[in-house]
């Protein structure tokens, strides 16, 4: 079922008029930038990597640039002030990006509107995103932090360091496996979390919430020798942890 939405995804950001950029590399950094739209990175394991946009509206206030230096790329989507009236016309700066990217790759993205999907990555991943959905998987990384004004996470993969803070929303995280000493740190306004970890996995919770509640079926060790350890604050939401 997993598979399946991402599929839909995918199929939601298929880009008609594209342009591109490639760089060779088969490993480093890659920094978006973007204002409106949405942005889907796919790890293709290759020695390359493609930036396929399309600029969707913004006329000649919408400035795109896109540059490799050393060893990292970085998109930038910046526009100028506009006047009200441009506003109004629905002048506004949006461009939907599918890059293909070598596997082992950190990557950084800020978003004020848009979904973000991130597959098949090994890298440490960093996000900001005002309004939209996260969507990653199949990822192999130490650390995964994010900031969302409102949306849905939802990770999986084999993880280490899990931190997120977000206005309000969703989040669903699976660790397929726990990489070290693992952590899961959440910080949430209004919304649930799910956490899924491996059934031989003891997780250490620390839950707090102003009105919301703890279902956990995982071992909770009376020691500090645990598999994970779970810290989750919550105005209004529950906590639920189960096993895979």
């Amino acid at each position: 079922m997993k598979l399946i939405v991402f599929t839909m995804f995918f199929a939601g950001l298929s880009l008609v008029n594209a342009e591109t950029k490639e760089f060779k590399m088969t490993a480093g950094n890659i920094i978006v930038e973007n204002q409106v739209g949405n942005v889907l990175v796919n790890s293709e394991g290759g020695k390359t990597l493609k930036v396929n946009y399309e600029k969707l509206s913004g006329g000649k206030t919408c400035h795109l640039s896109i540059k490799k230096i050393e060893n990292s790329v970085f998109v930038k989507v910046k526009q100028e002030s506009a006047s009200w009236f441009s506003f109004k016309k629905k002048n506004i700066c949006k461009v939907n990006f599918v890059i293909n990217a070598p596997k082992n790759i950190d990557a950084d993205f800020k978003l004020a509107a848009g979904n973000l999907s991130v597959l098949g990555v090994n890298g440490r991943l960093k996000f900001k995103v005002g309004a939209g959905d996260v969507y990653i998987d199949g990822v192999q990384s130490e650390s995964v932090i994010g900031k969302s004004g409102a949306g849905e996470i939802l990770v999986n993969g084999d993880l280490a360091s899990v931190d997120f803070k977000i206005g309000a929303g969703k989040v669903k995280t699976t660790f397929q496996k726990v990489i070290g000493a693992g952590s899961f740190d959440v910080a949430i306004g209004t919304g649930d979390v799910s956490l899924k970890v491996p059934n031989t996995s003891s997780v250490q919770t620390d839950f707090k919430s102003g009105a919301g509640s703890l279902l956990s079926e995982v071992n909770q060790p009376k020691d500090s020798q645990s598999t994970l350890s779970v810290n989750v604050k919550s105005g209004t939401g529950d906590l639920k942890i189960i096993n895979l």
